[in-house]
């Protein structure tokens, strides 16, 4: 089963990459400016991910057909897709049928360019590195 912290690296890896969150009733998509932020997640992220937890069988990432609040069931995880690494929706139980959201990306995967991630701690890298020059 996926955790919920997974399932929020999953969406916001995808959405990095230019997909959106599709609502299924009324056509709503959501498509951030801005995932990471300075220490975490945008708060244009958190927010919407805020509401998103309670109304996920509403929601599926564009490419997919998948509800994504199937990914908070025990029969589901998160693992990486053979062709692009990217974190895709497993079903470990029963016929899986699910293609991994890249295949409607034509440039993808791309190894010149970086690879989408979860937030890190940015300021202790920097710091890091401020002390490593300072040798």
């Amino acid at each position: 089963m996926a955790t919920s912290t997974e399932i929020k690296g999953f969406l916001a890896r995808w959405l990095q990459l230019g997909k959106a969150v599709e609502h299924v009733g009324d056509g709503e998509t959501f498509k951030p400016r801005r995932i990471l932020g300075l220490h975490g997640y945008s708060q244009e992220f958190e927010d919407w991910w805020n509401s998103f937890e309670g109304n996920s069988h509403q929601w599926v990432l564009s490419g997919s057909h998948q509800p994504l609040s199937d990914l908070f069931r025990p029969e589901w995880e998160i693992t990486s897709c053979a062709r692009c690494d990217m974190p895709i929706p497993l079903l470990v139980a029963g016929v899986n049928d699910t293609n991994c959201p890249c295949n409607d990306l034509p440039t993808w995967p791309n190894l010149d360019l970086p690879h989408p991630h979860t937030p890190g701690d940015t300021e202790h890298k920097l710091r890091q590195i401020h002390f490593s020059l300072k040798k």
